[in-house]
């Protein structure tokens, strides 16, 4: 659809992932886009509590305010791929751009990790094609996240229009799963 802020969400109907000690969650999916206007898309992937309406919120505002998430996103105007941390209304929120460039007409595969390591934290580790999203000074980006008040996620991949230009995504394949 060629409407502004136009977006579609791939997510499961039950959430059924919760954050918890000596259980790693792991989100893979193969993806690629080619802007339909300039830098207009805005992307998100990776694990998070709610994929309702706005979860990309309109006119490059990124992901929503409130969730527990542990995503990979593009924003409307971006040209990179950034990564986003949090639990509920950004308690804990970290959110790091890369200097990794976002979509282009080559699959990539973009990867999150999330390894509990105690009862209340857990590292999260973000990567494309095996390797790790690095930020602008070149260290691999790895969030350290609390993750108590955590609530369940569920996978995600979606896209938004950033203009009146029809955005696409084509997804070859998305995988989630976690030690039970």
């Amino acid at each position: 659809d060629a409407t502004d802020n136009d977006e579609i969400y791939f997510v499961p109907t039950i959430e059924s992932f919760l954050i918890a000690n000596n259980k790693p969650l792991y989100f893979e999916a193969r993806i690629k886009y080619a802007e339909g206007a300039t830098d207009d898309n805005n992307v998100i992937l990776g694990w998070i509590s709610t994929g309702a309406a706005n979860t990309l919120i309109d006119d490059g505002g990124g992901p929503v305010a409130s969730a527990t998430m542990a995503v990979i996103y593009k924003i409307d105007g971006g040209t990179v791929w950034r990564c986003r941390s949090q639990i509920g209304a950004a308690v804990g929120k970290t959110d790091t751009v890369s200097d990794d460039t976002a979509g282009g007409t080559s699959y990539e595969v973009m990867g999150v990790e999330v390894l509990p390591y105690s009862s209340t934290k857990a590292k999260i580790i973000y990567t494309k094609d095996g390797n790790p999203l690095r930020d602008s000074t070149g260290k691999a980006i790895t969030h350290d996240l609390t993750y108590t008040n955590a609530v369940a996620m569920g996978p995600i991949i979606g896209v938004k229009n950033g203009s009146g230009t029809a955005e696409v995504m084509n997804c070859d394949y998305v995988a989630a799963y976690q030690v039970r």
